[in-house]
C-alpha cells in the first residue's frame, strides 16, 4: 500500500459505520436525543434511576436521586453566591462523593469547575488559581497548608467553602449546602458552554488552561461507552486515582450508564484488594504501572477479585508479559486501552479488547505495543511537516478530530491556533501507521516526561533549576524506571566556583514545585551536545545518561 488514501478515507481495519450497528441503538435507549448538556445527564439519571447507586466512599452511600439533590443544593449556593453563567469555581479536593457532587453542582449552576493538583506546590497553586480568575473555591481542609501561605496573594476569591473540620475565614461544607434551597435549579445551558477547567503541563515552561465544553464531554463519555462496549452490566467502576486531572471523566462516563463510582482517596494495594472484594467492583482504570504494582503484590491471592470484568489503561501500552500474567491470573477481565490527551477530552484511539493478542503471529502480538485505531466518533491522520497524509510506515504528527476536541486554551488565543487547526488538534506527538491501520508512537514532539501516568514538562522544571545560584544551564530529561515509567534527570552546567550539589538541585525543586516533578537525579557536565543553530540536543543527552534508574 503506497498511499494513505485509504478506501472510504480510513486505513485497513480502521472502525466503520458498519462496524457500529449493534451499538447504532444507544442514542435512542439512553435519551441522548435531548441528552445536550451535563446538567441533562444527571437529571436524567436521577429521573430515570432514582434509586440506582451512584456513589460509594467509605461509609457514604447516595442514589441518583440523593446525588441530584445534594448538586442542586451546592449549584443554588454559587447561584446565591453571584456565581454567574461560565464563572470558574475552584475545586482541591480528594477522590471521593465531595468532588463528584461538587463538579455536578457546579455544572447545575452554569459554572465552568477549576480542578487543581493537590499535589502542586502553594506557588503553582496560586498560579493556577489567578490565572482561571477563580471567584469562588471548594478546598478539603486536608489541603488547607496549599494556600494558607498564599491567600493575601488570592484577591479575586471572594469565598472559600471547606471540607472536614472547620477553617477560621471559610464556611463549612455541609453548612453551605443546608442554607441552599434543593430546587431543581434552574439555568440556560448549551452543549458549547464551558465547563471544565483543566491546567496541563505546559512546554513553555508555565502550566495551560485546557477548556473543556458539554459537548466535548458528552462526546467522549459516548465514544469509550461505545468503543469499549460498556452497559449496565459493568456496574460497579472503581476511581482511585486522582480527579483533578482528566480522569475525573469518569463520573460522567458512569453516569451515562447509570452505574456505580466506588471512590478511593488514595492508591494502597491493601485497600485496593479490599474494596474490590467488598464492593464487587467490575470495572478499574489504571495506568500499566498501577497494573504492574497490582500483579507485583504479594497477597493478591487472599482477596476474591472475581467480579472484576473490564481492566483499562492509558497513557503508555502494556508491556506483553503484564498481559499475559493479567490473563492469565484474571481470565474473565476484558482489557482494553486508550490514547488521547486532556486537549482531547480525552480519547482519540483505542486498542480494543479482542486486540489484546498474546499468542499467534507476530503482526497479532506486535499489536499490545501499538495505540490502537480511531475511537469510535473521532478522526485521526499522520502528517508530515508540509500537512501531507503519510503513507503506512512513514512517520509524521498524529493529528485528531472529533466533537470531543476543546474548545481552546484559556486566554491564549496564539497557543490555540497554533495546536487546532481547521478543527483538527495536533498533539504533538509522533507516529506512524502499519498496513492494519494500527497507530504506533515514536517519539513525544513536545518532549513531555509521563511519570506513573503525570505529565511532566521539562521547560517547567528547567525555569525553577535556573533560579538556583550557581546555576549557568541545565536541561532536564526523562529517563526509564521500572515504577514510575520514566522519572526526572536534571543535567546541569554549574558556574566554575559554584559547590552546588545534586541534594541542593534537588531541595529547591522540592520546595518550589510538585513533588512529583523535581528530579531522582542530578548530574553536572560542563558543556551540552547542541545543533548548528545552538539548540540543546535532548536526544543525545537521552544517549549518554539515559540508563534506567532504580527509584524509591
Amino acid at each position: 500500500m503506497h498511499s494513505a488514501l485509504f478506501v472510504d478515507g480510513l486505513p485497513p481495519g480502521a472502525p466503520r459505520t458498519s462496524d457500529l450497528e449493534p451499538y447504532s441503538r444507544f442514542r435512542m435507549e439512553q435519551g441522548r436525543l435531548s441528552m445536550r448538556t451535563l446538567a441533562d445527564l444527571i437529571k436524567y439519571s436521577a429521573r430515570y434511576y432514582p434509586d440506582t447507586l451512584s456513589t460509594i466512599y467509605k461509609d457514604t452511600r447516595l442514589t441518583y436521586r440523593e446525588l441530584n439533590r445534594r448538586a442542586d443544593m451546592l449549584a443554588n449556593g454559587l447561584l446565591k453566591e453571584g456565581v454567574g453563567k461560565g464563572d470558574r469555581v475552584g475545586i482541591i479536593c480528594h477522590t471521593s462523593h465531595f468532588f463528584q457532587e461538587i463538579f455536578f453542582g457546579i455544572v447545575k449552576s452554569g459554572g465552568v469547575a477549576v480542578t487543581v493538583n493537590w499535589r502542586l506546590s502553594p506557588r503553582e497553586t496560586e498560579f493556577v488559581l489567578n490565572d482561571a480568575d477563580v471567584s469562588v473555591l471548594f478546598i478539603a481542609e486536608r489541603f488547607w497548608g496549599n494556600i494558607d501561605a498564599i491567600l493575601s496573594r488570592l484577591p479575586k476569591i471572594r469565598r472559600i467553602i471547606v471540607i472536614g473540620n472547620d477553617v477560621h475565614g471559610a464556611v463549612g461544607y455541609e453548612a453551605f449546602l443546608r442554607a441552599s434551597s434543593d430546587n431543581e435549579a434552574s439555568v440556560d445551558l448549551a452543549p458549547e458552554d464551558p465547563v471544565w477547567l483543566l491546567y496541563t503541563s505546559g512546554t513553555t515552561g508555565k502550566p495551560k488552561g485546557v477548556l473543556l465544553t458539554h459537548r466535548s464531554i458528552l462526546a467522549d463519555a459516548e465514544h469509550n461507552i461505545i468503543g469499549n462496549r460498556l452497559n449496565r452490566d459493568n456496574v460497579v467502576w472503581l476511581h482511585a486515582l486522582p480527579m483533578f486531572h482528566i480522569a475525573g471523566k469518569l463520573i460522567f462516563t458512569a453516569a451515562y450508564v447509570h452505574g456505580t463510582m466506588v471512590f478511593m482517596d488514595r492508591f494502597d494495594l491493601k485497600e485496593l484488594c479490599e474494596t474490590i472484594e467488598k464492593e464487587r467492583c467490575s470495572y478499574l482504570l489504571g495506568a500499566p504501572q498501577m497494573w504492574q504494582w497490582i500483579m507485583d503484590y504479594p497477597e493478591l491471592d487472599k482477596y476474591d477479585l472475581s467480579s472484576l470484568r473490564f481492566g483499562t489503561y492509558s497513557t503508555a501500552p502494556m508491556p506483553m508479559v503484564t498481559i499475559k500474567r493479567l490473563k492469565e491470573k484474571f481470565p474473565d477481565i476484558t482489557f482494553f486501552s486508550t490514547y488521547g490527551l486532556t486537549e482531547a477530552g480525552s480519547s482519540l484511539t483505542i486498542l480494543p479488547a479482542d486486540q489484546h493478542i498474546t499468542e499467534g503471529p507476530d503482526h497479532l502480538r506486535k499489536r499490545l505495543g501499538s495505540l490502537g485505531r480511531p475511537m469510535y466518533g473521532v478522526d485521526v491522520r499522520i502528517l508530515d511537516d508540509n500537512g501531507r497524509d503519510c503513507p503506512p510506515g512513514v512517520v509524521g504528527e498524529i493529528v485528531g478530530r472529533g466533537d470531543n476536541i476543546m474548545k481552546g486554551y484559556w486566554n491564549l488565543p496564539e497557543e490555540t491556533s497554533n495546536t487546532v487547526r481547521d478543527g483538527w488538534l495536533f498533539t504533538g506527538d509522533m507516529g506512524y501507521w502499519d498496513e492494519y491501520g494500527y497507530i504506533y508512537m515514536t517519539d513525544r514532539k513536545k518532549d513531555l516526561i509521563i511519570s506513573g501516568g503525570e505529565n511532566i514538562a521539562p521547560k517547567e522544571v528547567e525555569n525553577v533549576i535556573r533560579e538556583i545560584e550557581g546555576v549557568v544551564d541545565v536541561a532536564v530529561i526523562g529517563v526509564p524506571d521500572d515504577k514510575w515509567g520514566e522519572i526526572v534527570k536534571a543535567v546541569v552546567i554549574k558556574g566554575p566556583d559554584s559547590e552546588l550539589s545534586e541534594d541542593d538541585v534537588i531541595r529547591y525543586c522540592a520546595e518550589n514545585i510538585a513533588s512529583y516533578k523535581k528530579p531522582r537525579s542530578v548530574v553536572f557536565t560542563s558543556a551540552f551536545p547542541r545543533s548548528p543553530v545552538g539548540k540543546v540536543l535532548k536526544k543525545d543527552l537521552r544517549v549518554k545518561y539515559g540508563n534506567k534508574e532504580v527509584s524509591d
